[in-house]
């Protein structure tokens, strides 16, 4: 995690670049290869910051509202389910098969989404991180109520 931005820097950057990668070294000439390629990469960013949208949705939903020097105050809630809309609707405009009659070709893209889905799944509940994890969980509430009682920090 990046200390001044709070996001995960190298996730971030491995989730960009291996895409990237990819065209440049399968990039034939064919239009079709780069756009399965970018389609790929684009779902796989909207599946994590939808899933960041979702959590938040969760939280607002079991009482949860947020504290800082920036909110929406109610229309905070209707912002957030029409992102995860939007989100999902992207992400079904992005994962719709092609039309070439070849399988591969037209559903390279919810193919390769399953691939790293189940990967991470599989390396979930074998390697269990989420139990050697030390960052704090399921505290969203105390946290927001703890900001609004020190409006300075």
């Amino acid at each position: 995690m990046s200390p001044r931005t709070a996001v995960p820097t190298n996730a971030l950057i491995v989730a960009c670049s291996i895409p990237v990668v990819l065209c440049l070294i399968i990039y034939v000439g064919s239009d079709q290869v780069l756009t399965q390629f970018t389609s790929f990469a684009v779902i796989g960013i909207y599946v994590a910051f939808q899933s960041v949208v979702l959590a938040a949705l969760r939280q607002r939903i079991k009482g949860w509202k947020p504290a800082g020097p920036f909110s929406l105050g109610r229309a905070g809630f209707v912002v957030n389910v029409l992102a995860l809309a939007y989100g999902i609707f992207a992400m079904v405009l992005l994962a719709v098969p092609g039309a070439s009659g070849e399988f591969f070709s037209d559903y390279i893209v919810l193919i390769g989404l399953f691939v790293v889905m189940g990967s991470g799944l599989i390396y979930l509940l074998v390697a269990r991180p989420d139990r050697k994890s030390l960052a704090p969980e399921g505290d969203a509430i105390e946290v927001a109520t703890l900001l609004r009682a020190h409006p300075d920090h």
